[in-house]
């Protein structure tokens, strides 16, 4: 799926230009990873001279971290889709692990680029800007969720990526195996298997409780607060 894909206003003829090299570099990195997407190849895929190439991004690594900063854009959109700040912590989190599992099935492109980034040098270099980016939606379900104790005191980061890994780990079965999830509850087809994400959801959750939440399920309560939050001493 195209990364732009969403309802934009008309562009002009530079700004559509630099999102045709965009494009031409998800596609490429996806299929190639990062070493077998140099400029001169980038520039053939997007139907532009390299010179061009470098009037919109000094560097392969600019363009780069300029793709990674609009598809997580793109995904935070989407993982705030339908998300309402007044219901209980738990039916956001559902919310928030449904709507990535979702963004991810249909955008498989920007999801191979995503584990590529992540898993590369490139990532470090941004850390701090991009916690900036984070929406502020987001950033209130870790503060309330540590404010009311029913997150353990760990750095959202971790928490985001113990959210993200068994969706990423999913993903991957789903796109890797012909055969079925469960014998007990055989998936037909996608649409099948996206019905199913609530009971995946909620199975992660248990396991959540166990290692890193406080109680995320009931209203128990263990006393926590990560260092640095509102609750914290």
């Amino acid at each position: 799926m195209n990364v732009h894909s969403e309802s934009q206003p008309v562009k002009s003829a530079a700004d559509q230009k630099r999102r045709q090299i965009l494009d031409a570099a998800l596609a490429l990195i996806a299929e190639n990873g990062f070493h077998g997407a140099g400029m001169a190849a980038l520039a053939k895929l997007a139907g532009v001279p390299v010179g061009t190439m470098y009037r919109y991004f000094p560097s392969k690594e600019a363009l780069i971290h300029d793709l990674y900063r609009e598809i997580k854009q793109q995904m935070h959109r989407q993982m705030l889709r339908d998300f309402d700040p007044t219901q209980p912590i738990r039916e956001r989190f559902f919310a928030l692990w449904e709507n990535l599992f979702d963004y991810y099935q249909a955008n498989p492109q920007s999801f191979t680029f995503l584990e590529q980034y992540g898993s590369s040098p490139f990532l470090r270099e941004l850390k701090s800007s991009l916690l900036a980016a984070t929406p502020q939606a987001l950033r209130d379900f870790f503060e309330e969720g540590y404010r009311e104790q029913l997150l353990k005191p760990l750095p959202p980061e971790l928490l985001y990526a113990l959210l993200n890994g068994p969706i990423v780990a999913l993903c991957n079965t789903v796109r890797n195996a012909d055969a079925p999830l469960s014998p007990r509850a055989p998936a037909r087809g996608d649409a099948r298997l996206l019905g199913r994400r609530q009971i995946l959801s909620r199975t992660f959750v248990k396991t959540l409780n166990r290692r890193f939440s406080c109680n995320i399920n009931n209203s128990a309560r263990p006393a926590c607060s990560y260092p640095g939050s509102p609750s914290a001493p």
